[in-house]
């Protein structure tokens, strides 16, 4: 647009910013581009300021003194991007008595929130114990998927097993551990993802090995309950849950 009869124009450009965006690793930058025949040939000329809205005053403060006059540009961290926040940035540019202005706006996307987690018991034995996973109530505007992990140690490492994945905000699943040679904690995570954000919640419970005498016990308690399944294909779901 023209302004008091100058040809004087004023931009802002944003990058990574598509809609809505991650407030948790993408950082937004504001570009101000300036043209015209009646620009001066020295920019620095120009007085630049800014102003923000959704921000602290002191962060506001501290995101003004990252403006660039090097290359009129503005780099907000994402340390600075709260999630669930409507943010507003206006520049102004003053030449020539007249002053120019313009505004750009930006929401973050929110995690999860609402919900629990839980695991129980959290105490049990290898190849014995029941343990089970229940979440549920996760609100959020957006779709996420979630995903239960379990964390076994093996050796000096550890082996990842796939309890879960879905879309559900709500399930409740049974596991088994096996292979614990020793006492040894056990890390369950429940982790929510979409493309622009991730949430990692963690539990842990104990498992110590079960000792032979546990597991002869525990066949011989089971064998009822696998002489009463008639269908081959249950009583190798049944056993290899065993």
């Amino acid at each position: 647009a023209e302004y008091m009869g100058y040809d004087f124009k004023l931009q802002l450009v944003t990058a990574n910013i598509v809609n809505e965006f991650s407030s948790m690793n993408i950082p937004v930058t504001i570009s101000v581009k300036l043209s015209g025949k009646d620009l001066p040939a020295d920019l620095l000329a120009i007085d630049i300021t800014w102003s923000f809205e959704g921000f602290t005053d002191d962060d506001a403060v501290r995101i003004e003194s990252l403006f660039s006059r090097e290359n009129n540009s503005l780099t907000i961290p994402a340390s600075f991007l709260y999630p669930a926040t409507l943010f507003k940035a206006t520049v102004k540019v003053s030449y020539l008595n007249s002053q120019y202005q313009a505004s750009v706006s930006f929401r973050t996307v929110s995690l999860p929130s609402g919900g629990y987690f839980d695991v129980s018991p959290v105490n049990g034995v290898s190849f014995i114990t029941p343990f089970v996973i229940r979440f549920g109530n996760w609100a959020s505007p957006y779709e996420f998927v979630t995903e239960v992990q379990v964390d076994i140690p093996v050796g000096n490492s550890s082996q990842t097993r796939t309890i879960f994945s879905g879309n559900l905000s709500t399930a409740e699943n049974q596991f088994f551990v096996y292979d614990i040679l020793q006492d040894s904690d056990v890390t369950i995570r429940l982790i929510q993802t979409n493309t622009m954000l991730k949430q990692v919640l963690q539990k842990k419970i104990r498992i110590r090995p079960a000792i032979k005498e546990e597991i002869s016990r525990y066949l011989v308690e089971a064998k009822p309950r696998i002489t009463a399944i008639n269908n081959v294909e249950e009583i190798q779901t049944y056993i290899t849950a065993l």
